[in-house]
């Protein structure tokens, strides 16, 4: 089980550090690229500092977008309902514990009405199908 799962994570590692290799490469033939083309309209030099400008701009819009999108969305709809939440919660917790004190002193009524509702409801055809029309949206 932990080989597995070691062989998963290394081959997981591998796949990510070829992506990685390979843009890194495709990065450095678009900036050459780059290079190449400001070349002609610019010295050597200037071209060189343009494509190096030209390139950490490219990085930081890419880094903001990751920023952007890695950010946890708060809604504010949640905070609102959550507290409608948990009252209902605590509402039904309480109603829960009313339940099984009243339950726990007629245990045995409980159970007989239980019973008897189950063998009505199994003998009698019309009364299932009248609880079943009803249950049915």
């Amino acid at each position: 089980m932990v080989s597995r799962f070691l062989t998963r994570l290394a081959i997981s590692l591998a796949v990510i550090l070829i992506v990685l290799i390979a843009a890194i490469i495709a990065v450095s033939y678009f900036a050459y690229a780059l290079y190449l083309a400001l070349a002609i309209v610019l010295v050597p030099p200037a071209a060189a500092v343009m494509t190096g400008i030209l390139v950490l701009v490219a990085a930081m819009i890419v880094a903001a977008v990751v920023r952007q999108g890695s950010r946890p969305r708060r809604r504010p709809e949640y905070d609102a309902h959550m507290q409608t939440f948990e009252n209902a919660a605590e509402l039904g917790s309480e109603l829960g514990r009313k339940l099984r004190g009243v339950l726990e002193g007629h245990a045995s009524g409980g159970l007989l009405a239980a019973l008897i509702a189950g063998l009505a409801v199994g003998i009698s055809p019309k009364l299932r199908a009248f609880l079943q029309a009803i249950l049915k949206p």
